[in-house]
């Protein structure tokens, strides 16, 4: 299954990937982000676990990212969220007139038997993107 969100941030490409690059912000830009623990950075490849609160319960995964600055990072958890037999993704950003448009799309697949809606899954997409726009504009 893939989903797939995109939205513009009125901010040059380079404040905008930047701030998406480094992990360590991630805490002061998504409410949700509880801790991150990272294996391995050198700006290109990151490894790292994060772990985010759902609900009640918290969610840890384990994540490589490739970075291709001011153009992409892709992504693959070798540990997805506990409902997913696997997961990846890409956030795209792209220079426009007034700012950045950044896409960002997931590709996943539930595990067998598991009732999961997959649109619950855009929502947090959603959010994610809509908790850096504002935090890129208000601190760009």
């Amino acid at each position: 299954m893939k989903i797939s969100r995109e939205i513009h941030i009125k901010a040059p490409v380079e404040k905008v990937y930047t701030t998406y690059a480094d992990i360590l912000k991630w805490k002061s830009v998504m409410d949700d982000v509880l801790d991150i623990n990272i294996f391995y950075n050198d700006s290109r490849h990151q490894e790292f676990d994060m772990t985010v609160k759902r609900g009640e319960r918290t969610e840890t995964v384990h994540s490589i990212r490739f970075c291709y600055p001011h153009s992409s990072i892709e992504i693959f958890q070798t540990k997805p969220p506990p409902l997913f037999k696997s997961m990846t993704g890409v956030w795209k950003f792209e220079k426009v007139n007034d700012g950045t448009l950044v896409s960002a799309t997931r590709i996943f697949a539930i595990k067998d038997g598991m009732d999961f809606d997959p649109e619950i899954l855009g929502v947090f997409l959603q959010k994610n993107i809509e908790s850096f726009k504002n935090w890129i504009e208000t601190n760009a």
